[in-house]
């Protein structure tokens, strides 16, 4: 029911019972009023304030018409009127933004995250890789600079590390570095790479020499270095170690003829390197007939450069020797003898007794 309509019909009724005929100019000017009153209509929002005032006689006026005889008996329980903005776990209604804001915020630091990552993955400073010396050598030595700060020479069979640290001086790397292969001939060296980055010259300075104090863009690196390798990046290519083949050179001299191994030398055994405390030469024997003999060479720091060694090596044993071979990138290869015994759980070679790595 339209209570509003309701009281217009009345007003309209009683209307009809005190207003008198009016003339045709009344009625004009009737018109004429209307007229501006249509033309002078008042905002929406004092329409709907004067339309909507009822007071409670009127609701329950309405209310009676459908049996209810007091305004009171129609207002819901409390738990009623809000049950819709309840959550049902009885949660909170506040959680909800929360933990989308905390959504949003996790999915994008993934994404900031997740950029950074690919950005580093593709934007790695032109120096880290894998570098093999271009010439006579290429394919068979690559020299390897790791973001961890660790440079390798690897040959194959035997690689050599060290470590490093590097600076921009003028747009250049320049590379500090005590590592043996490197440093016996300069500790300071710059990097100059190709506009694709796949060809590198290393410069080997002079000692002394300040690249602060040159203009680099007008001198020539080659006035300040004593010379320079050039170096293509690649990749290192598999070693080939397959132990079933022996190729010892003493292999027939002493009637090797198949792969063999020994249970007792299985495992990694160490001894310490004379006068360098808490340094190592560790050898490795694999069951497979594969091994390896790791060792911090420490005397190389007399000429004051740092030297770590891996060599990589198949093996097969026979009374009491074992035939060792190492194989290089270039097919060439390199082949020793070493005789063992064991004693009280110790690996003795070459009468250096080597304990059991635990």
């Amino acid at each position: 029911m339209d209570i509003n309509k309701d009281n217009e019909n009345i007003a309209t009724n009683n209307a009809e019972d005190t207003i008198p005929e009016t003339s045709e100019t009344e009625e004009n000017t009737s018109l004429n009023t209307e007229t501006e009153a249509e033309t002078a209509q008042p905002a929406e929002e004092e329409v709907f304030a004067s339309t909507l005032s009822v007071d409670a006689e009127d609701i329950d006026r309405e209310l009676s018409r459908y049996g209810i005889s007091d305004s009171e008996e129609f207002q819901p329980e409390e738990e009623e009127m809000f049950a819709d903005e309840l959550p049902k776990s009885g949660k909170c209604p506040v959680q909800k933004p929360i933990i989308i804001a905390a959504v949003a915020f996790l999915l994008t630091a993934a994404i900031v995250l997740g950029t950074m990552f690919v950005y580093k993955a593709f934007t790695k400073p032109a120096l880290i890789g894998s570098w093999s010396q271009a010439g006579d050598y290429s394919g068979s030595m690559f020299l390897s600079f790791e973001e961890d700060g660790t440079v390798s020479l690897d040959m194959g069979g035997i690689e050599r590390y060290g470590s490093y640290t590097t600076e921009k001086v003028q747009g250049y790397d320049v590379i500090h570095t005590e590592f043996y292969e490197l440093a016996l001939i300069s500790k300071e060296l710059v990097a100059s790479y190709s506009e694709d980055k796949k060809v590198m010259n290393l410069y080997f300075l002079y000692e002394g020499t300040d690249l602060s104090a040159l203009d680099l863009k007008t001198t020539p690196l080659d006035t300040v270095a004593m010379g320079n390798i050039q170096f293509n990046k690649g990749e290192k290519p598999a070693l080939d170690l397959n132990p079933a083949d022996i190729t010892h050179a003493s292999a027939d001299e002493f009637g090797v003829t198949e792969l063999k191994t020994d249970d007792a030398i299985l495992g990694s055994w160490q001894i310490e390197i004379m006068g360098a405390e808490g340094k190592f030469e560790t050898y490795t024997f694999n069951a497979d007939g594969t091994g390896t003999h790791t060792a911090d060479y420490v005397y190389y720091e007399t000429y004051g450069c740092g030297l770590g060694e891996i060599l990589k090596f198949k093996y097969t044993v026979s009374d009491g020797k074992i035939f060792m071979t190492n194989n290089f990138y270039d097919g060439s290869s390199a082949d020793q003898i070493l005789e063992y015994t064991t004693d009280k759980g110790n690996l003795i070679i070459n009468g250096a007794g080597y304990e059991a790595v635990k």
